[in-house]
C-alpha cells in the first residue's frame, strides 16, 4: 500500500484535477490522505466531495481521506510534516494540490524503488525522485525538464544537498523505513522544507535514486507557494540578485541550522566519522567570521551548483 500524502490550503482552483490524476493512476494500491492546513475557500468541501463519491464507488485497493488541522500550521513544511505521522503503508508520497499526475507516475517510480530495495534491502532508508515537465496555470508546456529549467543537478553529494536542495517534493516515494525516520521530526521550524530534509536524511542514512523522467505536470501560477524560473535567463539572475546578501545570507544559515537538527536526530546513527565531522562543522558556520565560511566552502565542496551560484555563495556567505 502507497500513501499519497496531500498538504492542501486554498487550493480549489486546481485541487480536482489533482485528485482526478491520482484517481487515474494505473497502480491500484493507495491511499490519498488530504489534510487541509484551515482554507477559506472551497478547498475542503471539493476534496471531502470527491472523498465521498470516489471511496462508495471504488472497488479496488483505493482509498480516499480527508483531514482538517485543528489549527493552522501555516506552511507547507508544518503541514506535511504532520501528514508523515499518518502514514502506515508500505511507501509514502508527497503531492502538492496544483499539479497533474501521469497516469504511470506511481507505477514508474515504484519500479525503481522496489530496484533500490532489492539491492540495499528494505530496512534502509530509501527514496526515489524524479524530473517534472514545468508548465503553465493552463497546462501548457513552458519546460520538458524542471532540472533543466533550473540548472540543478539530478544527483548530488551530501555535501552539496546540505547547502542547496535538488529533490522535488511532489516525485518524492519514500520506503517506510524512510518516513518512520522523517516521523521523529518535532521541531519544523529548524527545517527549511519537507522535501529538503527528506533527501538528507535519506543520503545520511540510506540512499537516494533519480528516475531521469517528467512524471508531473509541474503547474505555475500567481499562487504557487514554491516554484520554478528559468535559471539560465537574466531576469532569474537579475532577481535573485534584488533579494540582496541579507536575504541571500539567511537562507544560507538556516540550511546550517537544519543541519544541525540533522545531526541532532539521527548523530547516533552516523558511523562514519567524516561525514559526522562535515556536518557538525557546518553546522557551526553561523558562529564563524566571513572568511572563515568561504574557506571551509570551497576546501569541504559545500557549494552551491553553478560557478554564478557558487560566486555569490562565497562572496555573499
Amino acid at each position: 500500500m502507497i500513501d499519497i500524502l496531500m498538504a492542501t490550503y486554498n487550493g480549489s482552483l486546481y485541487i480536482k484535477e489533482q485528485i482526478d490524476s491520482i484517481i487515474q493512476q494505473s497502480c491500484n494500491e493507495w491511499c490519498l490522505i488530504i489534510q487541509d492546513d484551515l482554507s477559506d475557500d472551497e478547498t475542503v468541501k471539493i476534496a471531502n466531495r470527491m472523498a465521498e463519491k470516489f471511496n462508495n464507488s471504488c472497488t479496488d485497493n483505493k482509498e480516499i481521506k480527508v483531514f482538517v488541522n485543528q489549527k493552522p500550521y501555516g506552511g507547507a513544511a508544518g503541514n506535511f510534516f504532520s501528514l508523515l505521522q499518518r502514514a502506515t503503508g508500505d511507501y509514502a508520497m508527497f503531492s502538492d494540490q496544483d499539479d497533474v499526475w501521469h497516469p504511470d507516475k506511481i507505477q514508474k517510480t515504484l519500479q525503481l524503488m522496489k530496484k533500490i530495495e532489492s539491492d540495499f534491502g528494505c530496512d534502509t532508508p530509501l527514496l526515489v525522485y524524479t524530473d517534472l515537465n514545468v508548465v503553465n496555470s493552463k497546462l501548457e508546456l513552458i519546460s520538458e525538464s524542471f532540472i533543466k529549467y533550473m540548472k540543478v543537478p539530478p544527483q548530488v553529494s551530501l555535501s552539496r544537498l546540505l547547502i542547496q536542495n535538488s529533490v522535488t517534493g511532489c516525485t518524492i516515494m519514500m520506503n517506510k523505513s524512510l518516513y518512520m525516520q522523517l516521523q521523529k521530526v518535532n521541531d519544523v521550524s529548524r527545517i527549511i522544507m519537507h522535501d529538503h530534509f527528506a533527501a538528507l536524511t535519506a543520503n545520511l542514512l540510506g540512499h537516494v535514486a533519480f528516475l531521469p523522467e517528467s512524471t508531473i505536470d509541474y503547474r505555475q501560477h500567481a499562487m504557487n507557494s514554491v516554484g520554478a524560473s528559468n535559471a539560465g535567463s537574466l531576469t532569474y539572475m537579475w532577481r535573485r540578485y534584488r533579494r540582496g546578501k541579507k536575504i541571500f545570507r539567511k537562507d544560507l544559515f538556516n540550511s546550517m541550522v537544519q543541519a544541525g537538527y540533522l545531526l541532532e536526530l539521527y548523530g547516533s546513527s552516523i558511523s562514519d566519522e567524516n561525514t559526522r565531522n562535515l556536518i557538525y562543522k557546518y553546522s557551526r558556520m553561523t558562529e564563524k567570521d566571513k572568511l572563515t565560511r568561504a574557506r571551509f566552502y570551497c576546501s569541504r565542496r559545500v557549494l552551491k551548483f553553478g560557478f554564478i551560484r557558487a560566486l555569490m555563495q562565497i562572496i555573499w556567505g
